[in-house]
C-alpha cells in the first residue's frame, strides 16, 4: 500500500512523497517526472514557485525526501552527522523506503573502500599520506613564521 506524505520544504507544502518514492502536487493530483543525475546516479526533481513575484526553485533529491518521511532515524541522529543512503547492494534509483537507511560518513567510507581495489586502496591511501605530509609541513613553517624562527 502506497502511503503519502507532505514535503518538510517551506513554500513547497502541496508537494508529497510516497513511501515508494514518487513525487505529486497535491493541489492537482498529477505525479511529478523524475530525473537521473549523472554524476551520483540519485534520482531527483527540480521544483519552483512563484513567491510575492519571485520565483523559488529547489532540488529534491527523492532518497532523501522518503528517508526524512518513511525511514525511522537512529537514537543518536542529532548527536552525529547522518545521511540518507541504499542498502548495501540496493540500486540507487530503487526508492522504495525498505531500501534506504541512515547512515554516518564513516559507515559510507568503508562499504565504499571494501568496494575498492586493491589498487584504488593503495593509490588513495598514498594519496592521503602525500597530502597529510604537506599539511604537516604547511603548518610547521607557518608556526616558524610566527615565532621569526630562521634555520
Amino acid at each position: 500500500m502506497e502511503k503519502w506524505k507532505p514535503l518538510t520544504h517551506n513554500n513547497f507544502e502541496n508537494y508529497s512523497i510516497s513511501n515508494s518514492g514518487r513525487l505529486k502536487n497535491t493541489n492537482n493530483g498529477g505525479i511529478i517526472k523524475t530525473r537521473i543525475q549523472k554524476k551520483t546516479g540519485l534520482v531527483f526533481c527540480d521544483l519552483s514557485k512563484i513567491v510575492d513575484s519571485k520565483r523559488l526553485r529547489i532540488t529534491i533529491y527523492i532518497t532523501r525526501e522518503v528517508a526524512e518521511g518513511f525511514v525511522e532515524k537512529p537514537l543518536d541522529f542529532n548527536e552525529k552527522q547522518y545521511v540518507p543512503t541504499h542498502k548495501k547492494g540496493i540500486s540507487k534509483t530503487n526508492n522504495l523506503a525498505r531500501n534506504i537507511e541512515w547512515a554516518t560518513f564513516s559507515v559510507l567510507s568503508k562499504r565504499n573502500m571494501a568496494k575498492a581495489s586493491d589498487e584504488q586502496r593503495n593509490r588513495l591511501s598514498k594519496h592521503n599520506k602525500e597530502k597529510f605530509k604537506n599539511y604537516k609541513k604547511k603548518k610547521y613553517i607557518k608556526i616558524a613564521d610566527r615565532l621569526n624562527y630562521k634555520k
